[in-house]
């Protein structure tokens, strides 16, 4: 094969990009048939002329096209019965040319029919029948064309389908050593580190190493590799499968002129004969178009790697350059060290307080790790020690139980109240409330410890103490241990509030503030002023209630008086009448005072509650 990769850029979000080289103008590049639509979605080659490969078509309906299928096993046989009714030129003990008519099997022994037996092609001449057996011919040239452009259709199928998962482009461009470029998904590229710490220089050496998959169809020779931590976006898009658009079916007449009938109109879209599958066709929008100077739009920032790489920095994403060329052939993978740095640090121990009985022993270091998230191996003074996770940002590394130091927790939670403000009818309460944790460290070991002890944060809640470092979920405090039992309480405080309606408090709760120096005398007598006219509104409302109800008493009253009278205008009882007209007025005239008295009520009423 004449293409030589050169460049592959491997991505964290498994995308590897390559750049290669075609040192002839034709050549093949075989691709997995998994990732053939991001060839043809991203395939770039300086000087294109042609790229040819088979379609996606099942392989029994590409042979039924060309009408052509050969039995692997009787290969000559099975041609010759594909050439029945074409002209060809064959070559015996001399050149016979004709049309073949087909093949017989003659019988030479009937004792032993298959041992016995001979395959006769049978071919028409210009003046006469010959049969010719097979195992004589020594050559055959077929003369029709067409039959010779469907067999160089079925080689190219078997070829191109010999190789089961690849699909091989065929491509042509108009110079040799021309550039080419594609993007397909790949294994993607893990990291891992090797931490080794001496106790002697208080120092650790971070190894990088990357393992990559050559998950591709192609071996890589010799090839300048890059590694990135970014995540292009790419996503799957089919360019292989042909696309068949459905057509609308419109059916043939088969019947006879009616006769015209008058009908209502009806208005009739065109959009009713368009196809509903025509979206098919469509391209998807919205694609997103990818810078094609990425690569060389690298920071000017840069870190010397003593390994055999550097690392180049573009935004948020690290490009790790491996300065030696790698070979790692198809299906197989590779450890690659990309970097290695030293960094001061100290041993200590690691205690959080919601996995109270899980202490760790941790190398805190002098700065934070800017380094790619990735599981770690650590040692120590050249001694495994355990494994852990490395992560952004953080500045100590968890990497085995811690034997020597036992913790007990310890909680309460205490409320009262701070302040009290007395807005209009209102009593507003502010309350605080502590909640107090309480650590019992005992260090077994003989030597004092260094011990960050990190508390998980309560929503609402404040340290009333500085914490050492504020992570996300995690007040830290560092600590020195000595050895022995060492006792340190922690208080996280919040503040809310509480609103009460005066009329609701009592003069014992009222005693009770003042006596904590949250009410002074004067705001102790205007509530107990307003606890009197609160007192004095209740008995004035119910008194205006009682007068109310006695009002609503006196009108059903007045309906029976009314009814009574109306029936005495039937029957001669003049003075028994009169006696009930005299009793209405009477009710007349205690509504009027009563609507007057429920009248000087009411503004009694609203003064108090306007004084209020």
């Amino acid at each position: 094969m004449s293409l030589n990769i050169k460049n592959v850029t491997l991505y964290r979000s498994g995308i590897g990009f390559f750049s290669g080289q075609c040192t002839d103008k034709e050549f093949i590049l075989p691709v997995n048939e998994s990732d053939i639509d991001d060839v043809l979605k991203s395939l770039s080659i300086d000087g294109l002329k042609a790229v040819t490969f088979g379609a996606a078509e099942d392989k029994q309906n590409i042979q039924k096209k060309i009408g052509i299928n050969i039995d692997s096993e009787r290969a000559f046989e099975s041609l010759c019965y594909h050439l029945i009714g074409l002209s060809v030129e064959i070559q015996t003990d001399q050149i016979h040319t004709g049309e073949v008519m087909g093949i017989d099997f003659i019988l030479i022994d009937e004792i032993n029919e298959e041992e016995s037996g001979i395959d006769i092609l049978i071919l028409r001449e210009a003046e006469a029948i010959r049969q010719i057996p097979l195992r004589k011919i020594k050559r055959l040239k077929i003369l029709d064309e067409t039959i010779k452009g469907d067999l160089e259709v079925y080689l190219d199928l078997e070829a191109t389908t010999r190789k089961a998962g690849v699909t091989n482009l065929k491509i042509s461009t108009l110079k040799e050593d021309a550039s080419i470029n594609w993007v397909i998904p790949v294994s993607a590229w893990r990291l891992s580190y090797r931490v080794q710490f001496e106790h002697e220089n208080e120092e650790a050496i971070f190894l990088g190493i990357a393992i990559v998959d050559n998950s591709t169809s192609i071996d890589w020779e010799e090839i300048q590799l890059r590694l990135v931590t970014g995540r292009p976006l790419s996503f799957r898009y089919d360019l292989h499968t042909p696309l068949y658009v459905t057509r609308p079916w419109i059916s043939r007449e088969e019947q006879g002129i009616s006769p015209i009938l008058a009908q209502t109109a009806i208005g009739i879209s065109a959009k009713a004969f368009s196809s509903a599958d025509e979206r098919l066709a469509r391209p998807t929008t919205g694609v997103a178009r990818e810078d094609k100077g990425v690569m060389s739009k690298l920071a000017d920032r840069s870190i010397e790697i003593p390994v055999v790489g550097r690392t180049e920095e573009l935004g948020a994403a690290i490009t790790y350059l491996v300065s030696n060329p790698v070979t790692i052939n198809r299906s197989e993978s590779a450890l690659i060290p990309l970097f290695s740095e030293k960094i001061k640090g100290e041993l200590c121990v690691v205690i959080r307080d919601d996995r109270i009985d899980e202490a760790m022993d941790a190398l805190l270091f002098k700065k934070v790790l800017e380094l790619e998230k990735g599981v770690a191996t650590v040692y120590i003074d050249e001694i495994f020690a355990g494994d852990a996770m490395i992560v952004r940002g953080t500045e100590y590394l968890a990497f085995r139980l811690n034997q020597d130091v036992f913790v007990i927790k310890e909680s309460k939670q205490i409320s009262k109240i701070s302040k009290v403000q007395i807005r209009k009818n209102y009593l507003v309460e502010t309350f605080s409330e502590d909640y107090k944790k309480s650590f019992r460290l005992n260090n077994q070991s003989k030597e004092p410890l260094t011990v960050l002890l990190e508390i998980a944060k309560i929503a609402g809640y404040e340290p009333t103490t500085k914490p050492t470092k504020e992570t996300t979920n995690y007040y830290r405090y560092r600590l020195e241990l000595p050895p022995g039992t060492t006792e340190k309480t922690y208080t996280f405080n919040k503040t809310y509030s509480k609103t009460v309606y005066i009329r609701n408090l009592g003069e014992e709760f009222v005693e009770d503030l003042i006596e904590k120096n949250l009410l002074d005398k004067k705001e102790r007598n205007k509530i107990y002023e307003i606890f009197s006219l609160l007192r004095d509104l209740e008995k004035k409302e119910e008194e205006r209630e009682a007068i109310e109800e006695e009002i609503s008493n006196e009108y059903e009253n007045q309906e029976r008086l009314r009814e009574n009278i109306k029936m005495l205008q039937k029957v001669e009882q003049p003075d028994v009448r009169k006696q009930y007209i005299e009793r209405l007025k009477q009710s007349e005239k205690l509504l009027e005072d009563l609507a007057k008295e429920s009248k000087q009520l009411q503004s009694e009423i609203q003064k108090i509650r306007e004084k209020i």
